[in-house]
């Protein structure tokens, strides 16, 4: 728990704020951290005569003290053990009679804080939700407060008006920094550290402690620890290549994010001058990007929030909305022709400028449980702010406009890239490249390709490689989407005419109309 959500939390107990829900991942260290802080032997500016209980609860224990006077509160709480010392089964650890429970007016409890772990799994329980609206006048009244944790909070109607959401952020980089340095000291004096073959152990200097704790961005503390120290090893020191791999195991368990693994860079996408020279500029220059975010077919990922009548829909579009507006992200759309090279260009950046590469799921980030989706689609934006910060990166690609609402396009303040056929000129780069990739013969002549995407291109290359045939002959198996879609594009050009920049030539993109080569005539560039 940082610093910051320690003083809100000190705030609204001033005024007796008596319900408080904090979004936080890993609400053991949160606990922990409250612990101390109401601890005058860990914090000088707590008094000893104003220490208050502290109790925790959750659906295995029950209730369970956090501090010495919440253990007092809590005997007062439960009442006298059974005179015949049988176990019994404690009322307190459900639900609904722990809430009872902390309803009654004690003087054992005035000023106590209640802890409650998972309070968002109680949200779907009418009673539950009831017992937590009881609390707010009795714990007013004796400045008791219940705080409520949860990975993400978006709260029933009941309960909205009447308490304090707190998001608590992972931890900074600085932080992780000091996490990482505090392991390998602990490894260094630990039995690990003793290798049997001799090897002696060497701590990494302070650029590799950086280092991890950058890469390390978008982990709770817990994990972050474990990731740390489970990359320790004597020869290499911090094995950066397992802090990663490690890192991105925990990152793909928040749903609607997976963790991409790049294998082309920009040298693989050709024909794309314009807007590969603008993405070149982006990551060299000021603000440069600290992740990429892919939004894949953008168009069907928003499709169903016009006719979604629960809301759902319309709640993850505000949720990404407010995210890219309040932390300053930024990116560009590429619209256009399928196959020409969109997602490939997402893919390359991040591996060229040697950024980690996330794919944006909003799909995914659905549930089947009431207020699931809304708590996964902040977790979502959680994790990339304590990523990237404010320099999260979005390209987004899709193939048609009509669901991309006016606000979600006016976020993407890079532009909106139009991804047109190629003329001979831009492609023939592009042959030369797949030509190389799939070991085809000088002597194997370049079929007659006109309008072709570079993904029809690379399909031919490799059908030629794969069926040991000549291009001619791979050639026959291609229909091209100029001719598959010829209305499709048609109204692809005319909606990007003079209204979207040209991601081959750069300046915004003229409609070629009835021009005998197909293709929109050069403009000029963007850098020159």
């Amino acid at each position: 728990m940082t610093r910051d959500t320690l003083t809100r939390i000190r705030e609204a107990r001033a005024v007796s704020t008596p319900l408080i829900a904090v979004a936080t991942a890993d609400p053991y260290a949160a606990a922990a951290a409250l612990g101390d802080e109401y601890d005058p032997e860990k914090n000088k500016k707590q008094t000893r005569e104003n220490v208050p209980p502290i109790i925790g609860w959750d659906m295995v224990r029950g209730y369970f003290p956090i501090n010495d006077q919440g253990r007092a509160a809590l005997a007062a709480m439960l009442g006298p053990a059974d005179p015949l010392g049988l176990p019994g089964v404690r009322p307190d650890v459900n639900p609904i009679e722990a809430l009872k429970m902390a309803y009654e007016d004690r003087p054992q409890t005035n000023g106590a804080i209640f802890l409650y772990w998972a309070a968002d799994a109680l949200m779907d329980n009418a009673q539950a939700v009831q017992g937590f609206a009881n609390l707010r006048d009795p714990f007013k009244g004796n400045r008791r407060t219940a705080i409520l944790f949860a990975p993400s909070w978006q709260l029933p109607a009941a309960l909205a008006q009447d308490t304090q959401v707190i998001n608590d952020p992972l931890p900074t980089v600085d932080e992780l920094t000091q996490l990482v340095r505090a392991e390998i000291e602990n490894f260094g004096n630990s039995k690990a550290a003793k290798n049997v073959d001799g090897t002696p152990w060497t701590a990494p200097d302070d650029d590799a402690i950086a280092k991890a704790g950058a890469a390390l961005a978008g982990l709770a503390r817990f994990p972050a620890e474990q990731t740390t120290a489970l990359s320790l090893r004597n020869r290499r020191g911090l094995d950066h290549d397992l802090l990663w791999d490690r890192k991105n195991a925990y990152i793909a368990q928040t749903r609607g994010l997976v963790v991409e693994k790049t294998r082309e860079s920009l040298a693989d996408v050709r024909g794309l001058d314009a807007i590969v020279e603008q993405l070149r500029a982006t990551c060299e220059g000021r603000e440069a990007p600290a992740v990429i975010v892919r939004f894949e077919e953008l168009e069907k990922q928003l499709g169903g929030a016009k006719g979604d009548n629960t809301g759902v829909s319309q709640d993850i579009l505000s949720t990404v909305l407010t995210s890219m507006e309040d932390y300053e992200w930024t990116g560009l759309i590429g619209f256009g022709v399928p196959g020409s090279g969109k997602s490939l260009l997402s893919r390359a950046l991040a591996k060229s400028y040697d950024l980690p590469c996330l794919t944006l799921d909003l799909g995914a980030v659905k549930g089947s449980l009431v207020g699931q989706s809304e708590q996964a689609v902040r977790n979502c934006m959680k994790t990339l702010y304590a990523i990237g910060g404010t320099r999260v990166y979005f390209l987004a690609s899709c193939n048609g406009m009509a669901t991309i609402p006016a606000p979600l396009r006016r976020r993407f303040t890079d532009g909106i890239w139009f991804f047109d056929l190629m003329g001979a000129d831009a492609l023939a780069p592009v042959w030369d490249y797949y030509r190389t990739k799939y070991e085809i013969s000088a002597d194997d002549l370049t079929p007659e390709a006109r309008n072709w995407t570079p993904a029809e291109v690379r399909n031919c290359c490799r059908a030629a490689y794969r069926l040991r045939c000549s291009l001619q002959h791979a050639a026959r198996t291609i229909v091209p989407v100029a001719i598959a879609d010829k209305a499709g594009l048609d109204a692809m050009r005319q909606q990007a005419h003079g209204a979207f920049l040209d991601a081959t030539h750069g300046g915004p993109y003229q409609n070629p109309g009835d021009s005998p080569s197909g293709v929109a005539p050069a403009t000029k560039r963007l850098y020159d």
